[in-house]
């Protein structure tokens, strides 16, 4: 391949004439099998079966999915024998399905469907991206988008965000695919409309009604800003009749187990609890329910750092991209949609009272195509050179001197010196990519290069990473040392959180009872053969009262510090701390 290779010249429906050229059609051949083996390698080899539960919304699906697996609770997601109605089952479901394939459930199997779900969403950018730029592009687009630490860290947790946003990229590419299309293909958009509508009703069952609030508006105002009031309509109308038949038997299997309170909590607490102030109702302490309390942040600026860092680490490139994208005069119905949700989704959950960081990962769709956009006039631009270029080359060497120094820094901070071994391939890599591209940072060759090398850097960094992380992370070796003490015991558990006793039910694989902090000295005292999983936090507190009561006291050094065991032992005043590897008295 030519070091000065440029990329083949598309049109908006892909590649002018690839048949005439036939360089050009290896060479993107070449992007394609390039692009898939690097993404797969990225999203498949490394954050999926290298770790284990990590919070913050890993035990909550691990400890569901268990649930599921063990006692059948499907249509109502249950933690320990708690309801929780948070969010509706599709991604348990998933999760629970692969799991059952596999005959075991493990945490690389509960997040393997988040792989499989971002991965899948690159390839509707893939999609829309080479309509409009051409495959040469679409992979370049694609390999950016990869890359990107929100998107990839998303698609390597076990939870609903990459769910909920997989059905927005999945919406979001129907109706693009349906913009500057001829007046004589009213069928296929008519087509597209209902399968748009039946995807964006299904969309419920990944988190509730949000992908239709993130969905709806810049669907709905591009088609008002281009005069097409009926279309409008008709969508507004499919969408409104086929969510209430895809929801309905949803609802009816809630309403059998829980009645009318099951449906409030749905419906008024996990729906209008989300978007506006209201009461906290009481429910009791059999379900959990924190719609109405959680995450509710005041501040109107709330997603200005969500914005600044969902393209990380090639924000340079996406501020020149929305720079470029909004001072263009003429654009065409597809440019005006990029437009449009690039303001209208963090306009829309500002006004939300309910505000996290991951409600803004379906931007990333707009972000990604709206960079597919830059990239494709940098490459096409004529002559070489211009504003453009200086975007890209300062964004790139930010980004290598960023992978210089990573690896530096984390075999300091980790002390593991395996780090610096990575030093070697990441230097040969950036001097290649200087000898290739002669000048010219925007060929499509260079770009390429260079994005392969990042990703052939960060797919060992994480290899080596992502276990010493594990060692800090985990709660599985605190669970692993108390297995000895517990038969023959009644097990308690002093949480009621749906971060601590989902970890308890899944490493454990057992439901456990539930008692108040209050309880755990009469319990010790009762003279039963008990054992206790509190806080670690309530034993430094309280170490005063354990030194009085004969006890056993197992905690661990690795892993999080979060929990404590305390057992009832028969011998007064014997007080003993176990480690992974020693006693700690």
């Amino acid at each position: 391949m030519a070091a000065n290779h440029q990329a083949p010249s598309f049109s908006k429906s892909g590649p002018a004439n690839c048949d005439d050229s036939v360089t050009s059609c290896r060479t993107v051949r070449r992007y394609k099998l390039l692009s898939l083996a690097l993404i797969s390698l990225l999203y498949f080899a490394v954050g999926v079966f290298d770790h284990d539960i990590w919070s913050p919304t890993e035990p909550a699906t691990a400890g569901i999915v268990w649930n599921m697996y063990e006692y059948g609770d499907l249509a109502v997601p249950h933690i320990n024998d708690l309801a929780n109605l948070e969010k509706p089952p599709f991604y348990y479901w998933m999760a629970l399905g692969v799991c059952k394939a596999a005959g075991q459930i493990t945490p690389g199997l509960l997040r393997l469907p988040a792989a499989i779900m971002g991965f899948l969403s690159l390839l509707i950018v893939y999609w829309i991206a080479a309509r409009r730029f051409g495959a040469a592009t679409a992979c370049l687009a694609v390999m950016f988008a990869a890359s990107t630490y929100v998107f990839y860290d998303n698609s390597h947790r076990a939870g609903s965000d990459i769910a909920a946003a997989f059905f927005a990229f999945l919406c979001f590419g129907v109706f693009s695919s349906t913009l500057d299309t001829p007046e004589t293909a009213k069928r296929t958009v008519l087509l597209r409309d209902l399968i748009f509508a039946f995807l964006l009703a299904t969309s419920f069952y990944a988190k509730n009604f949000y992908v239709f609030l993130i969905v709806m508006p810049p669907v709905c105002l591009t088609l008002l800003l281009k005069r097409k009031l009926a279309r409008a309509f008709l969508i507004s109308f499919a969408v409104a009749l086929m969510a209430a038949a895809v929801i309905l038997p949803w609802c009816m299997e809630v309403y059998r187990e829980g009645g009318w309170r099951y449906l409030r909590i749905v419906f008024i607490d996990n729906t209008i609890g989300r978007f506006m102030h209201v009461a906290t109702p009481v429910v009791g302490y059999d379900i959990y329910n924190d719609a109405c309390s959680v995450e509710k942040r005041a501040s109107p600026f709330f997603y200005i750092e969500p914005l600044l860092v969902i393209t990380l680490p090639w924000l340079l490139i996406s501020l020149a991209a929305v720079a470029g994208l909004f001072i263009k005069r003429k654009t065409g119905d597809f440019r005006l949609f990029l437009k449009v949700g690039f303001v209208t989704i963090p306009l829309v959950l500002t006004l939300s009272s309910s505000k996290a960081n991951e409600y803004l990962l379906p931007l990333s769709f707009f972000m990604f195509l709206i960079m597919g956009d830059f990239v494709h006039e940098c490459i096409e631009q004529r002559p070489a050179g211009g504003w453009r270029s200086y975007v890209v080359a300062t964004n790139m060497v930010l980004v290598a001197l960023l992978l210089l120094t990573l690896p530096v820094a984390l075999a300091m901070f980790m002390k593991n010196w395996l780090f610096l071994l990575i030093e070697i391939p990441c230097i040969a890599g950036l001097a290649a990519v200087i000898y290739v591209s002669r000048g010219n940072c925007c060929s499509s060759f260079c770009l390429a290069s260079f994005v392969s090398m990042v990703i052939l850097t960060v797919v060992p960094t994480l290899l080596i990473a992502d276990p010493a992380l594990n060692r800090q992370k985990s709660c599985r070796y605190f669970f692993e040392s108390i297995q000895e003490d517990m038969p023959g015991r009644k097990i308690y558990i002093a949480f009621w959180t749906d971060r601590e006793l989902p970890t308890a039910n899944f490493y454990l694989r057992q439901r456990l009872q539930i008692i108040p902090e209050q309880a755990i000295q009469q319990i010790l005292l009762s003279g039963e053969n008990v054992g206790i999983i509190m806080s670690s936090v309530y034993d430094r507190d309280n170490r005063a009262m354990f030194e009085s009561i004969p006890h056993v006291l197992i905690k661990t050094q690795m892993g999080k510090d979060i929990f404590v065991y305390v057992a009832s032992s028969k011998k007064r005043g014997s007080h003993q701390g176990l480690s992974d590897s020693s006693a700690d008295s």
